[in-house]
């Protein structure tokens, strides 16, 4: 099983809320009253990974799937923008992983 590329661990949440900014070239979706990511909403990542799902506090935490630039994607549980829980990794050459994963 290829192994899952990197870029879920940097923090984009109330520990370093500047970084959301250096990180994220676009994000269209739900806003708190303190302007961070709340709700439903799409991140788009310098060098063209995606996030689609739920935010909380500006996290991306909750059911969401993130695309990476080559393809290999993840649909399921984030915790404060990390992987953890149940979900599905499927590569481009084909294969899967479905289950728990911990990040």
């Amino acid at each position: 099983m290829p192994t899952p590329l990197p870029g879920l661990r940097q923090a984009i949440g109330p520990s370093n809320p500047a970084l959301s900014k250096v990180v994220i070239e676009k994000y269209e979706g739900e806003r708190d009253e303190r302007g961070r990511f709340q709700g439903q909403g799409t991140a788009t990542f310098k060098f063209g990974h995606t996030y689609s799902g739920a935010f909380m506090d500006g996290w991306m935490h909750g059911e969401g799937k993130f695309v990476w630039v080559d393809g290999t994607t993840f649909e399921g549980t984030f915790v404060r923008n990390t992987i953890d829980g149940t979900g599905r990794y499927d590569w481009t050459d084909g294969s899967y992983y479905v289950g728990e994963v911990q990040g």
